[in-house]
């Protein structure tokens, strides 16, 4: 056991020894090689590691382009072929990092001097060799420079600014944005030589070349470029200032100070009404110093008259709905007495829609304008529907519920030109009272009298009580009949002849037998005798037309038949004056 102990202790002991004799030797071996050689090596595999990192990272670029577009399938083909491309070099590049290693390796075991010679060697074929780090790098560098020297171009000419160069008769008189502002200027010069004869050969057919402008002050702008126009024809021009009436030329002045005063003036004079706003002229009058024709030159009193320049004439209005004679007169700026006085036909009364009146109208070169605030009241029309009812007979209809218009208080605006109104808006409005709708009975009532013979021409306040019957004795007639008799079978339907509230119902010891009465709450109450059955109570509200008994033969009777009376507080009235069938 010792020995093996020991045997095992020099064998560990001799492996130890063999381990540091082979330290020793690489030691030595580094102390041998120069400080030159472990630069070299040094650099070379530093390069080496940077390149590898660097081609890593474009592949791993690429691959993230390459996962962003694999969603499209249609790119999938192209992108992977320019995969290939692109890593083509790159892995050339690597395998020949690979070689290099290799070769330096080999190089060093085999001595100084071939190691120095390899060195030198895969140097120069890596870096200016056919497929070295400069023809790798000129292979990507020249398509990104071409590439970032197209984009400089492109950003470059979107930036540049183009104006057309404008040649008009022979001349180059200026640089344009568009063509949209030479017409604005031929315009301009349209305006200027309206008033003028024979003006219109001095317009001609322009010419536009394309040229770069550095600046935007180069472009010429409108007034000065139809001056400029103006200048290049044969025309006899003189410097002035134009007036334009809503851009409509009227003349040229040599100043326009004095024709502004006089407007001025004109508006300050004007006799606007009490609480009347925004006092001014209707159009727009504008002065534009320039180049105009000779011919188109005005003295400035000649302007002036012009300008003011107004008349007043007679002219027919027609009345509208809600005129009155005030509101008319105040339309046209006249009192209600001028009025009348032009129109003799109104007297003392009120103007009907529809009539033609005379009224004053005033007419300016530049008419004056002004607003009044005031307060109106108009009427609110109000709806109309019709209902089924019985309190009217079928076929004829009854008003049941009078419409009412509604009222509602209007702040407008109303805007008067040359003293006659022109517009109005309404600012805001309140209503003081709703409209009452309309209600139009259609009758749905059908009892009638068994023959179209039997005609009652009455108010019509009650309907024919019983459904058919005849007329079998007649108000008072020769024994103080204080009713009317209506004959019918037994059990006919006997209807309420208004609307009321029952106040009895049931036997009347005083000869009518069943007896109902009903009290229509305006003095008037209707009595219906001799029932064979009742089929309301006391106290019960009826409708007209409604069902509440049944004719018959009870108390002091001979026959079947309904005994109808009307008591007018208390008096006895003849029925016949309340009926209204068959009449037309």
């Amino acid at each position: 056991m010792d020995q093996e102990r020991l045997s095992h202790a020099k064998d560990v002991s001799n492996g130890d020894t063999d381990k540091g004799q082979i330290k020793d030797q690489n030691q030595s071996r580094r102390q041998r090689r120069s400080p030159f050689a472990r630069l070299a090596s040094g650099i070379a595999l530093c390069g080496a590691w940077v390149i590898r990192l660097l081609l890593y990272l474009l592949y791993g670029l690429l691959k993230l382009i390459l996962l962003l577009g694999r969603g499209l399938l249609q790119l999938k083909k192209p992108l992977g072929r320019l995969k290939q491309a692109l890593m083509q070099p790159l892995r050339i590049r690597m395998r020949h990092a690979d070689q290099v290693q290799q070769n330096m390796r080999a190089a060093r075991k085999k001595g100084r001097k071939h190691f120095a010679a390899a060195l030198l060697e895969s140097a120069h074929a890596y870096v200016w060799g056919e497929d070295g780090l400069f023809i790798t790098i000129f292979n990507y560098a020249a398509p990104i420079a071409s590439l970032a020297f197209l984009a400089g171009v492109v950003f470059y000419g979107a930036h540049l600014q183009y104006g057309l160069v404008v040649q008009y008769n022979g001349e180059e008189i200026g640089v344009v944005a568009s063509e949209a502002e030479f017409d604005a200027a031929a315009s301009e010069v349209h305006k200027r030589i309206a008033n003028v004869e024979l003006a219109d050969p001095l317009i001609y057919t322009p010419k536009f070349s394309l040229t770069i402008v550095n600046d935007t002050s180069d472009y010429v702008p409108t007034s000065v470029l139809a001056d400029r126009m103006l200048s290049s024809s044969d025309a006899v021009l003189i410097q002035a200032c134009g007036v334009f009436v809503d851009d409509r030329f009227v003349g040229a002045v040599t100043s326009g100070q004095e024709i502004e005063f006089a407007l001025s003036e004109r508006l300050a004079d004007f006799n606007a009404p009490a609480g009347a706003t925004d006092v001014r002229y209707e159009n727009e009058v504008t002065f534009r110093s320039g180049m105009y024709l000779e011919d188109s030159l005005m003295e400035t009193e000649e302007m002036i008259q012009k300008l003011t320049a107004s008349e007043r004439y007679r002219t027919k209005y027609t009345v509208q709905p809600g005129d009155s004679v005030v509101q008319v007169a105040r339309k046209f700026s006249m009192t209600e007495s001028g009025l009348r006085e032009l129109n003799p036909e109104l007297e003392d009364g009120e103007c009907e829609p529809g009539t033609r009146l005379t009224v004053i109208r005033t007419s300016s070169f530049l008419p004056i304008q002004y607003t009044e605030r005031m307060t109106l009241t108009s009427f609110i029309d109000y709806d109309s529907i019709e209902v089924n009812t019985s309190s009217v007979n079928k076929g004829d209809t009854r008003v049941l519920v009078p419409g009412v218009k509604g009222e509602k208080s209007n702040v407008v605006d109303i805007v008067y030109v040359d003293g006659a109104e022109a517009s109005r808006t309404v600012i805001r409005s309140e209503v003081l009272s709703e409209p009452v709708t309309e209600q139009v009975g259609i009758g749905t009532y059908t009892a009638q009298p068994m023959s179209q013979n039997t005609v009652l021409r009455g108010s019509g306040q009650f309907s024919w009580p019983v459904d058919g019957g005849y007329i079998s004795d007649p108000f008072i007639s020769d024994r103080n009949h204080k009713g009317l008799d209506i004959a019918a079978p037994g059990g006919t339907e006997i209807y309420a002849a208004g609307a009321g509230t029952v106040t009895y119902a049931g036997w009347n010891a005083g000869g009518y037998g069943y007896l109902v009465m009903v009290d229509h709450g305006d003095g008037y109450v209707t009595v219906y005798g001799h029932c064979s059955m009742i089929f309301v109570s006391e106290g019960q509200e009826v409708s007209r037309g409604q069902h509440i008994a049944a004719v018959g033969s009870t108390g002091r009777s001979s026959g079947n038949h309904l005994h109808f009376e009307v008591r007018y507080n208390g008096m006895y009235c003849d029925p016949s004056g309340f009926l209204r069938v068959n009449a037309d």
